[in-house]
């Protein structure tokens, strides 16, 4: 137990550092995006491109922000059930509600690893990497 210890402090600040780069990330797209809104209104010339980044970027900062939200326990919860049974099974509860939230993670990585390889075997891209 004591090796879980010693990794939990770095894995913390790890996963707020990720937060924090991912919040950073949605600051530079809202700047960006006032950026081609003003460009659009003033001088009728957008910046090329901010749609495809921020489809990107969004999803980063989605990414970048569960493994905090993970670490904080910041979850919805219901404890109704757990309430009503006592201690050991809300523990078992907690138990269950983590390993399905393990698997449901496990399956969205394993669809994000198909889709990537299908998008890198068909040879699409976005406009803007095209130029």
């Amino acid at each position: 137990m004591r090796y879980l210890t010693a990794i939990e402090a770095p894995a913390r600040a790890a996963t707020r550092w990720l937060a924090l780069i991912g919040f950073a990330g949605l600051l530079i797209l809202a700047i960006m995006t006032t950026l081609d809104v003003l460009m659009r209104w003033l001088f009728d010339n957008p910046l090329h491109g901010v749609n495809d980044v921020s489809a990107v970027v969004m999803a980063v900062v989605i990414a970048s922000c569960i493994p905090a939200n993970l670490e904080g326990r910041k979850n919805i919860l219901v404890d109704v059930l757990g309430a009503m049974t006592g201690p050991r099974s809300t523990r078992l509860l907690d138990a269950f509600g983590g390993f399905v939230t393990l698997l449901f993670i496990a399956a969205m990585a394993w669809q994000f690893v198909g889709y990537t390889e299908s998008m890198y075997d068909s040879g699409r891209r976005t406009w803007v990497l095209v130029l």
